[in-house]
């Protein structure tokens, strides 16, 4: 019906924009974006409002030009400042476009004029994570912790939502802030030829009877800068006697290092350390470590008592002075969450290990077979998701390849607790 118009006479400039503006309108309500942002243009060059020029910018937007959406958006907030609808449009396209600070101001004076916007208080603490600005950040979490009765909750999908994104603000408060971690961990390897494996010398996760204690520190500030972490560690660990729980005193080794993670979206750590002697069959040395991790599912969820299971990780380590070695340490796993309650989960597993050492003592091994994660959290509060976590890890599998024994069915059982 409209297009017999197009070729006009027009009695104004106005009423030519009004016709664009309708043909656009509906080109974009059929689907056709590029179609309804070339109407749209004309009526913006005819008559320029801010309306216009606010939902040009969100149509260029999505045809993902975000220049031309930032200006339209600029102007539409010059010709209308106290409109918070085009300023928080402009936000969000400045922080996609890489000015964050810009960003901030502009979230910052929506939320002066309406405080209750939730998901607004949100994405300023994200934004600010992003500028280093770490504790304006968390108090951005916090308001919204401290407002839950404003998310949305008159749908079960709704409150699954809130629960979710309330344990995840909850969460990265628990990384964000400086902190201290202890670590400590035991495996022991019970039943099978490989449980007899007898290491001189002891590095990262090669031996199968061993423990250990870290103790990391993030400090604030440098400690997390969007996504990037950097730690400074010591610790110890030991090889126990086959077949026992008795720590072999000369295998005691020592470590003080820096951990750093470079990368905001990945689990990838960099660390660095210094070796040190504490038992006969120690090193003094310097050791590099590259180690990546993924997983699904570690923590509870909040909302679904079942739910998928998976782990990956793996280790690469090497000396650099004498005595070499280079070692190499693969772990995955794939299985089924089932809470125990709001604290505990238990997880049944299939894994895959590979371990290896092109060192002193050369060894390689691979083993798989089945296993559960039994994980129970503490140490929780309103701001902060459970901060604590001991995890029993039992495990019935078969060395299918070993350099050093005969293949065999092995059973180990390992625990690992953090505080």
């Amino acid at each position: 019906m409209l297009t017999p118009l197009s070729a006009g006479p027009w009695p104004s400039a106005a009423l030519e924009a009004e016709y664009h503006d309708e043909v656009a309108r509906d080109q974009d309500a059929l689907g056709q974006p590029a179609e309804a942002r070339r109407e749209l243009e004309r009526a913006v060059a005819l008559e320029p409002t801010a309306e216009r020029r606010f939902r040009l910018g969100q149509l260029a937007e999505r045809l993902g030009d975000r220049e031309e959406a930032q200006r339209q958006l600029e102007a539409a907030v010059a010709a209308e400042p106290a409109n918070t609808e085009y300023k928080t449009a402009l936000a969000y396209i400045l922080r996609n476009n890489g000015d964050l600070a810009g960003a901030a101001q502009l979230m910052s004076g929506v939320l002066a004029a309406q405080p209750d916007r939730y998901a607004l208080h949100q994405d300023l603490g994200y934004t600010y994570l992003g500028l280093g600005e770490n504790e304006k950040a968390i108090d951005q979490f916090k308001w919204s912790l401290d407002n839950q009765q404003l998310y949305p909750s008159e749908t079960q999908e709704e409150r699954d939502a809130t629960a979710r994104t309330v344990e995840g603000l909850r969460r990265t408060i628990n990384a964000v802030e400086p902190h201290w971690t202890a670590y400590g961990y035991t495996n022991l390897c019970l039943s099978g030829h490989y449980c007899d494996r007898q290491t001189r010398t002891l590095q990262s996760l090669i031996s199968a009877n061993q423990g250990g204690l870290e103790l990391d520190y993030q400090p604030p500030d440098i400690g997390f800068v969007d996504g990037r972490i950097l730690q400074g560690y010591a610790r110890t660990y030991f090889s126990y006697d086959p077949g026992t729980v008795s720590p072999q005193g000369k295998s005691f080794q020592g470590g003080v290092g820096l951990h750093y993670k470079p990368l905001r979206d990945y689990n990838l750590v960099v660390s660095g350390e210094r070796l040190i002697k504490f038992g006969s069959n120690a090193v003094n040395n310097w050791e590099g470590r590259i180690s990546f991790s993924t997983s699904t599912g570690y923590e509870i969820d909040p909302v679904d008592s079942r739910s998928f299971y998976s782990l990956l990780y793996v280790d690469f380590a090497g000396t650099a002075q004498s005595p070499h070695q280079i070692l190499t340490y693969a772990d995955g796993r794939g299985g089924m969450n089932f809470n125990l309650g709001d604290r505990a989960v238990i997880s049944p597993f299939v894994y895959g290990i590979f371990r290896g050492n092109y060192g002193i003592g050369a060894n390689t091994s691979a083993e798989t077979g089945i296993g559960a994660s039994l994980r129970g959290f503490f140490y929780e509060d309103k701001y902060h998701a459970a901060r604590d976590v001991v995890e029993l890890l039992p495990r019935l599998g078969y060395t299918v390849y070993d350099s050093l024994a005969t293949p065999s069915v092995v059973f180990s059982i390992t625990m690992v607790a953090r505080f």
